[in-house]
C-alpha cells in the first residue's frame, strides 16, 4: 500500500513539473512613445511583444484603448501571424486577435502590428494595452503572467510665425466735379491676402464708392464719407474678400469738386 501511494505521489509531482516547464518564459507587450506629433498627422503606433516563451506563443488577444476625440483610428497592418483580425468598437477601442498555430510567434522583441491614428487635437493621449488572452503552441494559458507597457502619443508645441510681409498696394488718381461720377477698374489676383479699398482726398467733398461684381452687376461693397480724418486728409475705407477678377469701382461726388486717390491694399 505504501508503495502504491509513493507511485501516485511521484506521478502527481511529475505532472506538476511537466506543466510548469511547458509554460516557461516571459511575455511583455509594449508600444513605444510617439513624440512631437502635430494636429492632422497620421502616426504609426507599433505594437511589440518582447518574449522568450517556450513553447512559442500561438494565440494573442488584446484590447487597445485611447482618449476619445483626441485620436482617430485609421487602421491596422499586421507584421506577423497567419490569422489576424483588428476590430474597432465604438470610437476608441480596437481588439487585436492574432494567431499562428503552425510556427508560433517568434521569440525576441517582435513587431506584431502597426496601428495608424490621426491626431485630432493638440492633446496627449495614452494607448492602453489590456491583455485578454495569450496561449502557447502546447495550449498553456500565459494570460495571467503576461504584462503590458502602455504607449502614448504626445503632441509637440505648435508655434505659428506671424507674417512680416508688408502689404502691397495699387492706386489711381483723378478729379471729379460736384455731383459727378468716375469709373475705375480694380484687378484682384489669386495671391491677394485681403482687399482693403479706400479713397483719400483733401477737399471738403463728400464721396461714395461702390464696388460691383462684374458677372452679376450687383454691389459687393460700398462706403460713404465722412469716414475719418488724419494728417489733413479725409478717408473712406471698406474691406471685402474678393475673388480673382476685374471689378468695376464707381466713385460719386455727392458735394464739392476736387482731386482724389483711390487705393487698394492686398
Amino acid at each position: 500500500m505504501k508503495f502504491q501511494k509513493t507511485i501516485i505521489v511521484l506521478i502527481f509531482l511529475t505532472l506538476i513539473c511537466v506543466s510548469t516547464a511547458g509554460a516557461s518564459g516571459t511575455v511583455k507587450f509594449h508600444i513605444p512613445e510617439i513624440s512631437n506629433a502635430a494636429v492632422g498627422d497620421t502616426v504609426d503606433a507599433t505594437l511589440y511583444v518582447d518574449n522568450n516563451a517556450n513553447p512559442l506563443i500561438s494565440d494573442i488577444a488584446l484590447d487597445l484603448n485611447w482618449s476619445n476625440g483626441v485620436l482617430q483610428y485609421e487602421g491596422t497592418t499586421f507584421s506577423t501571424g497567419s490569422t489576424n483580425l483588428a476590430e474597432e468598437y465604438g470610437s476608441h477601442i480596437v481588439t487585436i486577435n492574432m494567431g499562428d498555430h503552425t510556427k508560433g510567434i517568434a521569440t525576441g522583441d517582435v513587431a506584431l502590428a502597426h496601428i495608424k491614428f490621426k491626431v485630432l487635437t493638440p492633446d496627449n493621449s495614452p494607448i492602453e494595452i489590456k491583455v485578454v488572452n495569450v496561449v502557447d503552441l502546447s495550449g498553456n494559458d500565459l494570460t495571467g503572467t503576461a504584462t503590458a507597457v502602455n504607449g502614448e502619443v504626445k503632441v509637440g508645441t505648435q508655434t505659428t510665425t506671424p507674417s512680416t510681409t508688408a502689404p502691397t498696394y495699387s492706386y489711381q488718381t483723378g478729379s471729379i466735379d460736384s455731383g459727378g461720377w468716375q469709373t475705375v477698374n480694380l484687378d484682384v489676383t489669386s495671391t491677394d491676402r485681403y482687399d482693403i479699398l479706400g479713397l483719400a482726398y483733401s477737399t471738403a467733398n463728400t464721396f461714395e464708392i461702390y464696388v460691383y461684381d462684374p458677372s452679376t452687376g450687383s454691389i459687393i461693397t460700398m462706403a460713404k464719407t465722412p469716414y475719418f480724418t488724419a494728417n489733413n486728409l479725409n478717408y473712406i475705407l471698406t474691406y471685402s474678400t474678393l475673388k480673382p477678377g476685374r471689378y468695376t469701382v464707381i466713385i460719386h461726388s455727392t458735394s464739392g469738386s476736387g482731386n482724389y486717390t483711390f487705393f487698394h491694399f492686398y
